[in-house]
C-alpha cells in the first residue's frame, strides 16, 4: 500500500495501472523461466495490488462530474464480480487442458490485453482533449 501511495504523488494513476500491469507480466514470465517461489506469488499480489489501488484512484481523473464517478465505481464492482463469476470457470477449464504452460500464458494474455487497452484510451483521451482546446 505504501508503493502504491508513493507512486500516485508522481504519477497519473492510469500510469501506475499499466506499471502494475507491465511488473504482473514480468512476474508471470520470471515464474515461466524458474518455476514456483513464494515470494514470487506474494510480489505478484503486490503488482495486482498497485493495479486494484490505482484504478480506484483513476476514477475522480478520469470523471469529472460526481455522477460519472458513481458509474464508474459501479463499474469497477461489477468488473470484480464478472470476474468472480467467469474466472473459475475458465482458469478450470485452461487447467484441464493439461498444458503446463496454459495458465501463465492466459494470465499474461489478460495482462497484455489490460495494457494495451488502457494505452489506448490513454491516446483517445490525449486526443479529445486536443481537439477541445483547438475548438476552444
Amino acid at each position: 500500500m505504501t508503493l502504491g501511495t508513493l507512486l500516485l504523488r508522481f504519477l497519473s494513476p492510469v500510469t501506475v495501472i499499466v506499471a502494475g500491469f507491465a511488473s504482473a507480466t514480468l512476474l508471470v514470465l520470471v515464474f515461466l523461466m524458474a518455476g514456483p517461489s513464494p515470494w514470487l506469488f506474494i510480489a505478484l499480489f503486490a503488482a495486482l495490488g498497485l493495479v486494484q489501488g490505482a484504478s480506484f484512484a483513476a476514477v475522480p481523473e478520469l470523471n469529472a462530474a460526481l455522477p460519472d464517478r458513481a458509474l464508474a465505481n459501479g463499474g469497477i464492482a461489477q468488473t470484480g464480480n464478472i470476474g468472480n463469476a467467469l474466472g473459475t470457470p475458465v482458469l478450470l477449464a485452461v487447467t484441464a487442458t493439461g498444458a503446463a504452460a496454459g495458465l501463465p500464458v492466459l494470465l499474461i494474455a489478460c495482462y497484455v490485453s489490460a495494457i494495451a487497452v488502457h494505452l489506448a484510451m490513454a491516446r483517445s483521451r490525449a486526443v479529445h482533449a486536443r481537439m477541445t482546446s483547438d475548438q476552444g
